[in-house]
């Protein structure tokens, strides 16, 4: 459960939109579910903070994992 892929629709109504959308869904899932908001993303770009969002049919997906411990 800690693993997840959070997805939002619609990303050809403004991308920048979808990316804090999508980002919003992660954090939420994250909290209410550990009460944590740190994630570890899944495919990050080397040397870059943040995840790597795809984009199919019009939707943003990104991947990661809820951190519980430090």
């Amino acid at each position: 459960r800690r693993n997840f892929t959070a997805s939002v629709k619609r990303v050809d109504q403004g991308v920048e939109g979808a990316r804090e959308a999508v980002l919003h869904e992660a954090r939420r899932y994250c909290v209410t579910n550990y009460g944590t908001s740190d994630i570890a993303w899944a495919q990050a770009p080397d040397g870059r903070e943040g995840p790597a969002f795809a984009v199919s049919g019009g939707q943003m997906t990104v991947t990661g994992r809820c951190v519980i411990w430090k």
